[in-house]
């Protein structure tokens, strides 16, 4: 009994087996296939019918088709033959699909009523949950001949694309077939932050000339991108030479520059090319001011160098007034660490200071504040001071170099001899000075050494700088005019180059922000690109990132600005604005209130004088830059608008804020900084350096 019930089981199993093969077996050459089953499992996609369409010059051998394949066997009896095939194909899943390749289809075939990589569709739309399409396969053999295909399908998914950070994505792609390729084009304004595919980063996507293509793709994909709002440049107005100051250009070495700078030829600042002008020697001054244009100037000629900076405004805060870490031009916000785009837009010698609050709206520039270095005062015959527009200013090209007649000499007054004073790279710089000293050594230059430098007497003012000139410089070097916009740069880079020499030679740069003393040493005209975004190891130095910035603002010495506060001790303000002279040799308090100093000070106009908010700040910590103008912002100065909530300069650089014990304003850091020195670094001390030594001074030429 048992044995009869096995047969019988077998018997129906074999049955039931050859009743399912039918759909797949090899039919009559009318190809009259009514398909495999009724009954499909839910998330399949099929061929569920195939049937003649065409067929000329040939027979069919036999035709099967299966899920994803169509097998069938022709034989051609002419070179002009056709064979169409009209297939079905049906969808059983709640996904869009489509077919990403049909394997072994011949070169010479093609499809009607469908396109490779297209959606699968109907007249009814998508096909989805169960809607079936047809589409025609047609081949025409190019000789007699007989012949078996198999036609594989690849059926495949589609994935979502998703654009983040895009304005408008009118016309863009926003899906794609699983295993196909992506491509599209952007824009080349667009830049591209991050890819993710089924959640993860991607890397191994390519964007090149505005077009972002992504190989096999195997998941859903987010784009995001940022549209960086450039301002339209501005033209910088033209600089102002004074006396027998020669405009330069550098080929191998200086040479003379036309004025009318023809083809850019002397200055480019959309370029970050900065216009350069040098004074030279007495004996040589009538041979160069006379030589023609393209004329090598030696260095040995040369006794000053100058860099214009132009009259501009500028913006730098965010829009919702959290930071001053400048304009979100890249993909990175920025931040304390690596700080962003200062805008800066030129303005002509006749407008007007703009007193805007330097605050984005969103990323748009707006709010627009003038540096008022660009308003340095004249002095009228009642020595009152006139606020006085300036087309820019001249700064020193390098720390102040060369000395004073006499080892141990100070100048006290506008007589000094200053005849051996230069502003040269390659150069110990001049130290071992007091502020006053300093101060009236850069008036002498002018009031009583014109002649050794060519500058008129009674025209234009060379003063040593004052706090807010050195701002201008730094604001417009982060700017897109100054190294943060030389492409040449990335990162961490578009930071000056430090100076790590530790003899305090002029120029030399340690070919990094961050470089330690010991490390390699590079001249300033080194030119060498170390790529990567690193730029020029020597060049990388300036203010630019190219030879035409200014150099030593990182490293090298520290260099006293005339930046002084007010003595106001224990919140008594009631010493009319004396200054803490702490070892000036000006005359003010020393940090008790008392008298101090035998040099009268200078005109006003020649230096910042800040009061702070707090007092009773007895050391650097407690004593916070945003005090410095008595808790409002002190626009332009590089004090409260590149510091951190936390105390700290932009790029990390050190701060070490004046307050009554150490009064006076030390800028660019030291040698021995490292990642603390800086355009942005901040240091309070006395108004000497008898000891320590390592402090210089930079000039201003004010036409």
């Amino acid at each position: 009994m048992e044995k009869r019930l096995n047969r019988i089981l077998v018997i129906a199993i074999v049955g039931i087996v050859c009743l399912m093969s039918i759909g797949y077996s090899a039919l009559n050459k009318n190809l009259n296939i009514s398909g495999d089953l009724t009954y499909r499992p839910k998330g399949d996609i099929r061929i569920t019918n195939v049937t003649q369409a065409t067929l000329t010059g040939a027979t069919l051998q036999y035709a099967d088709f299966s899920k994803n394949e169509i097998n069938f066997a022709y034989e051609s009896t002419t070179t002009s033959a056709t064979i169409a095939l009209t297939v079905e194909v049906t969808n059983y899943t709640d996904t869009e699909m489509g077919i990403l390749k049909i394997e072994n289809l011949p070169a010479t075939a093609t499809i009607t009523g469908y396109t490779l990589k297209n959606k699968l569709t109907n007249a009814n739309g998508p096909l989805t949950a169960g809607k079936s399409t047809t589409f025609t396969i047609t081949l025409k053999p190019t000789a007699a001949e007989t012949k078996t295909l198999i036609l594989k399908f690849d059926f495949e998914p589609f994935y979502k694309v998703a654009y983040e950070g895009f304005s408008s994505i009118s016309g863009y792609k926003t899906e794609v077939l699983k295993g196909d390729n992506f491509s599209q084009n952007v824009g080349t304004s667009t830049q591209i932050c991050s890819v993710t595919m089924n959640g993860s980063a991607i890397s191994n996507y390519t964007f090149s000339n505005g077009v972002i293509e992504i190989k096999n793709v195997t998941g859903n994909i987010i784009i995001s991108a940022y549209f960086p709002v450039i301002e339209t440049p501005t033209t910088p107005n033209p600089p102002e030479l004074n006396g027998d100051m020669i405009p330069v250009y550098y080929d191998n070495g200086w040479k003379k520059a036309n004025t009318s700078n023809p083809n850019n030829s002397w200055y480019d600042y959309a370029n970050q090319k900065w216009a350069n002008a040098v004074t030279v020697t007495a004996s040589t001054r009538t041979t160069y001011k006379n030589a023609n244009v393209g004329t090598l100037i030696p260095m040995d000629a040369i006794n000053t160098m100058w860099v214009w900076i132009p009259r501009y405004s500028y913006t730098i805060k965010s829009e919702d007034g959290s930071n001053y870490y400048g304009k979100k031009s890249s993909c990175t916000i920025p931040t304390q660490t690596l700080p962003g785009e200062i805008d800066v837009k030129f303005i002509a010698k006749t407008t007007e200071s703009e007193t805007g609050s330097a605050q984005y709206t969103g990323d748009k520039a707006s709010g627009w504040r003038t540096n008022e270095a660009f308003d340095f005062p004249e002095t009228n015959g009642n020595g009152n001071n006139i606020p006085t527009k300036r087309g820019g200013i001249w700064v020193g090209k390098f720390e102040t170099t060369g000395s004073l007649e006499k080892e141990g000499q100070a100048c006290v007054n506008t007589s000094c001899n200053t005849n051996n004073v230069t502003i040269k790279p390659g150069i110990n710089s001049m130290r071992d000075q007091t502020a006053s000293s300093f101060f009236y050594m850069s008036r002498s230059m002018q009031l009583h050494n014109s002649s050794t430098y060519g500058f008129v007497a009674n025209s234009g003012d060379l003063h040593m700088m004052k706090n807010d000139e050195w701002g201008a410089v730094a604001y417009l070097s982060q700017s897109r005019y100054g190294k943060y916009g030389n492409s040449d740069y990335t990162g961490a880079n578009k930071e000056v180059y430090i100076n790590n020499d530790e003899t305090f030679v002029t120029g030399h740069s340690g070919g990094s922000p961050d470089a330690e003393s010991s490390a390699t040493i590079y001249e300033y005209n080194d030119m060498t690109n170390l790529g990567q975004g690193k730029g020029q190891v020597g060049p990388g130095a300036s203010t630019t990132g190219n030879i035409y910035g200014i150099y030593d603002m990182s490293g090298g010495a520290l260099e006293f600005v005339m930046g002084v506060i007010e003595y106001d001790a224990q919140g008594v303000n009631n010493h009319n604005g004396q200054i803490v002279s702490a070892s000036s040799g000006f005359k003010g308090l020393d940090d008790n209130g008392n008298a101090e100093g035998s040099i009268d000070l200078p005109n006003s106009k020649y230096y910042n004088k800040y009061k702070t908010a707090n007092p009773e700040a007895h050391d650097w910590t407690s004593a916070k830059s945003e005090s410095a103008c008595n808790g409002k912002v002190c626009y332009g100065h590089a004090l409260s608008e590149t510091v951190s909530s936390e105390g700290d300069g932009w790029y990390d650089d050190y701060v070490y804020m004046i307050y009554h014990r150490f009064p006076w304003i030390k800028r660019g850091g030291f040698y021995i900084y490292s990642t603390g020195a800086g355009m942005f670094t901040i240091y309070s001390a006395s108004g000497a350096d008898l000891v320590f030594k390592g402090s210089s001074c930079r000039l201003v030429f004010t036409p």
